[in-house]
């Protein structure tokens, strides 16, 4: 989990961690990251819960992360921790408020590995069965879903084509 200490991702992380752990097979680990997440480490850290918070570069916890997890049910807009998910090839698995902007847009050959779960149940049952069928660190089809339709280059090329039609 990516995000920085603010009140949707601190409920969300929290209650992954009460309602979604104890149904994860033991051999499953959380890493929550982000700036200010460090305060969360007397409460949560656990065998299985790695509290971290604040890094330098969040680049190598996305590399070494088989699945990002965003159990965020509050807040507005699209969700950037989403968006940085996708630009590093990951599967990704969050609730319908952390993927508004992108699920509407998930090519079919992303959909197996870019997932929506609102439920403990949910979440307990796509992770297990996802760490039973050997993620992968990166999909290329994820990143390039990022590039087509959320990079700088992308948004550039829409802003473009858009003004050309109106000229």
């Amino acid at each position: 989990f990516v995000g920085a200490k603010y009140y949707a991702n601190i409920l969300g992380i929290k209650w992954f961690c009460e309602n979604v752990i104890p149904l994860l097979e033991p051999n499953i680990h959380l890493w929550i990251v982000g700036k200010g997440m460090e305060v969360l480490e007397d409460e949560l850290a656990s065998d299985v819960i790695h509290v971290v918070g604040t890094v330098d570069l969040l680049a190598g916890y996305y590399k070494y992360a088989d699945t990002v997890i965003a159990p965020i049910f509050d807040g507005a807009g699209m969700k950037v921790k989403t968006a940085e998910a996708l630009s590093y090839g990951k599967c990704f698995v969050g609730t319908a408020e952390s993927e508004i902007g992108y699920m509407e847009y998930c090519p079919d050959d992303c959909k197996g590995i870019f997932l929506e779960c609102n439920t403990d149940k949910e979440f307990a049952s796509t992770l297990n069965s996802l760490k039973d069928s050997g993620v992968q660190k990166e999909y290329q089809q994820i990143r390039s879903f990022f590039k087509d339709n959320y990079s700088l280059q992308a948004i550039e090329n829409k802003l473009g084509n858009t003004l050309n039609e109106l000229r």
